[in-house]
C-alpha cells in the first residue's frame, strides 16, 4: 500500500498541509501530446479537507487553461452566495508519486496560500492519519 508522511511544525494553526501536482488526466495528457501541444502542470499547495465533500482548485491555475471543463456544479460560497463553478478531470500526484484521477472544482476563492483542498472524494481511497502530538500527517492509498 503505497504511503507518504508529511511533517508540520505548525500543524495544529496550519492545518495538514502537503504539496501535490495537478495535471491534465491522462486520456487528456495523450490528446493534448498528440496534437503536438506541451502539457504542463501546476506544483500547489494543498489542505487535506476531511470536511469538504468534494475536492477543489484555484480557478487562476495556469494549468486549467489547458483543460476542457467535465461539466459544472453549484458552490455555496462563503457568503452563502451559491456560485456556478467548473469541474475538470485532473490528474493528483501526491508525495512518493501516489496518483489519483478525479472531477475536481475549479473555485475563485481560495486563501491563505492553499491552492487546493483536498475532499472526501479523493479521501474515500484513503487511510489518513493525524498524528497531532508529532505533528506528522500519514495517508496510505
Amino acid at each position: 500500500m503505497p504511503s507518504f508522511t508529511v511533517s508540520i511544525d505548525e500543524l495544529a494553526s496550519a492545518g495538514p498541509l502537503v504539496g501535490v501536482v495537478l495535471s491534465p488526466a491522462p486520456f487528456l495528457m495523450s490528446r493534448l501530446k498528440s496534437d503536438g501541444r506541451e502539457v504542463y502542470s501546476d506544483h500547489v499547495t494543498a489542505m487535506i479537507d476531511t470536511g469538504a465533500s468534494h475536492s477543489v482548485m484555484a480557478s487562476q491555475l495556469p494549468f486549467i487553461s489547458q483543460l476542457t471543463p467535465a461539466g459544472t456544479t453549484d458552490v455555496a460560497t462563503p457568503t452563502s452566495l451559491t456560485v456556478t463553478c467548473y469541474e475538470y478531470r485532473v490528474l493528483v500526484t501526491f508525495p512518493s508519486d501516489v496518483e489519483i484521477e478525479s472531477n475536481i472544482i475549479a473555485v475563485p476563492y481560495l486563501t491563505g496560500g492553499v491552492q487546493c483542498l483536498i475532499g472526501r472524494d479523493i479521501l474515500r481511497h484513503a487511510v489518513l492519519v493525524y498524528n497531532g502530538t508529532e505533528k506528522l500527517i500519514t495517508m496510505s492509498f
